[in-house]
This record gives C-alpha cells, sequence and structure tokens, in this order.
C-alpha cells in the first residue's frame, strides 16, 4: 500500500509519502517461509522561500522494516549503509556480518531516520544539504547498537542529464559498530533532492 500526497517525485517541498508492505513467502509451498514488513514515512515541509522563489526544504525520512515470523534468507534481508540510508557508511555497511571476510548478511531488524534540510545555493543548479541520520540493523527484532552520522552534501543539476541531480555527501558517522565499514565521502546520480 502506498500513499503520496507530494507536489513533485524530483524535487518535492511538501507533502507525505509512506508505504507499507507485506511479503509472505511460502504461503503457496516452496522452499522458504517467513513474512517481511517494510514500513517507510517521509515529510517535506518548504521551511523557507527566498526573493527568487527558490525553497528550502526540510526532510523527515523513516524505515522500519522486520521480520517477524520464519528463518529469512540473506538476499531477502535488511541491510543499511550508503545514500538513501546511513551515509556515513558504505553500501551494506551496517549490520551483521559473517564468513571469513565478515561479508554483510542482513538483520531482521532494520530502523532509520533522517533528518535533511535542502537549501539553494546557485540558481536551480547547485543545492546543498545538511543532514543526520540515526539508524541499526540487527539479526533479531530490537534496538542494539545505533549508529548515527552527520554531514553536508551538494546537488548539482546539469541540464543535459534532465532534472536528476548528481550528489556528493561529505558524512561524519560519530557512533558506530566494531565491524561496520565507514565512509566519509559519497556519489550519487539521480537521487531525490
Amino acid at each position: 500500500i502506498s500513499y503520496y500526497t507530494t507536489d513533485s517525485s524530483i524535487f518535492p517541498t511538501r507533502g507525505i509519502v509512506a508505504s507499507a508492505t507485506w511479503e509472505q513467502y511460502g504461503a503457496l509451498g516452496g522452499v522458504y517461509n517467513f513474512s517481511k514488513i517494510d514500513l517507510q514515512f517521509t515529510w517535506y515541509k518548504t521551511i523557507y522561500k527566498d526573493l527568487f522563489g527558490r525553497k528550502t526544504v526540510f526532510a523527515w525520512r523513516n524505515e522500519l522494516g522486520f521480520i517477524p515470523l520464519g528463518n529469512s534468507v540473506f538476499f531477502e534481508r535488511f541491510y543499511a549503509g550508503g545514500i538513501g540510508s546511513l551515509r556515513g557508511f558504505t553500501y551494506q555497511g551496517v549490520g551483521p556480518r559473517e564468513g571469513y571476510n565478515l561479508d554483510p548478511v542482513g538483520g531482521n531488524f532494520l530502523a532509520v531516520t533522517t533528518g535533511e534540510i535542502n537549501y539553494p545555493i546557485y540558481q536551480n543548479i547547485l543545492r546543498g544539504v545538511v543532514f543526520t541520520d540515526v539508524g541499526d540493523v540487527e539479526p533479531n527484532m530490537h534496538l542494539g547498537t545505533i549508529r548515527a552520522d552527520a554531514g553536508v552534501g551538494l546537488r548539482i543539476t546539469i541540464p543535459f542529464f534532465g532534472q536528476y541531480p548528481l550528489g556528493i555527501d561529505f558524512a561524519y558517522p560519530f557512533s558506530h559498530g566494531p565491524q561496520d565499514h565507514l565512509e566519509y565521502v559519497s556519489f550519487a546520480f539521480g537521487i531525490p533532492m
């Protein structure tokens, strides 16, 4: 189920995006038998409008995911880290690890929240962001080591590439687990503003 009231899918300045999914594996047979629930909620609010009509926007993103029943497989578990998640960590850099190389195996519980302020710097081409991310991924349904980061970033919209921006974020993870993989600079293309 999804619900949205935003004014734009590329650069929302007001409204909400909410979704709830429930996946049931093994209901009609098969090898795997477990339930997976994922809840997401994002709220956008314009907090300032300058003389040129450019908006400064606050975004609050939340995700809660859990696998309450059955034994999940690693490719259906929850992962965190990287752009769109915990930016002070590598992609899938947060959570349980196993094996000789300590590979990420995901968790049955995920909680992530992000607060971000997106503001204009130069025309409609360059924008800045200030953010903080907090979250956790655990093998069982409980909060364990809370990871947190804070940082700044830039969003550059190049007309040749359409309206989707290039993004660069600089994050400092000030709370992390002993096996987490940290990342201070990350790049992305096509991320929502």
